[in-house]
């Protein structure tokens, strides 16, 4: 795997490249979703697994980022920012780690951000991104959540270990099947 960026190519070839990295990050996630679940009584425990998955959703954002070739830059933007925006949040959990209202509105918000680059990522490359409406599916979700977050920042102080863990295991799953997806479907966007 070349860190170089590719000239020429269409975004679904080059997304379909990098089905591995798709597959990394739903693996991690989902290992941390699993784990999270496991210990739902540990508000602790959840806020630390939140800022690893975070941070390392950010970094494996990034790479994907720098991956993707200077042809595609509303999506290198999209990863990017993501990526960005994952790294900060999860420095700022651990910075704050006591502040639970402050904590529970910044996972909202990020949440939030995540899914709404998921979203911007399929209304620019719809024609051409493979699996768009699993890319939609998910950002849809996580706007969801986000929404729901922000109207009930108390949900995420009562049960943050459950909410993490579900959140985290539904997209690891469909990080896993869209990686798994992009490598069958030969660049094809259906």
């Amino acid at each position: 795997m070349s860190i170089r960026p590719r000239g020429g190519e269409s975004l679904a070839v080059e997304l379909q490249r990098d089905w591995g990295l798709f597959v990394l990050r739903g693996a991690v996630v989902l290992a941390i979703g699993v784990f999270a679940l496991a210990r739902p009584s540990q508000f602790f425990f959840a806020l630390v697994t939140f800022a690893v998955l975070a941070i390392v959703g950010g970094v494996l954002a990034i790479v994907h980022a720098i991956r993707l070739s200077s042809d595609h830059g509303s999506g290198r933007a999209v990863f990017f920012l993501e990526g960005l925006a994952g790294i900060v949040l999860g420095v700022i959990v651990f910075q704050y780690i006591h502040k639970t209202l402050f904590l529970a509105y910044t996972v909202a918000l990020w949440t939030l951000f995540a899914g709404l680059a998921m979203l911007a990522l399929v209304l620019l490359a719809r024609a051409t991104l493979p699996l768009a409406w699993l890319w939609g599916l998910l950002g849809a979700a996580f706007v969801a959540v986000a929404c729901w977050l922000l109207l009930y920042p108390g949900a995420a102080t009562l049960g943050p270990s459950f909410i993490v863990g579900l959140l985290a295991t539904a997209v690891g799953l469909g990080l896993i099947i869209l990686g798994l997806g992009l490598r069958t479907s030969g660049g094809s966007t259906h």
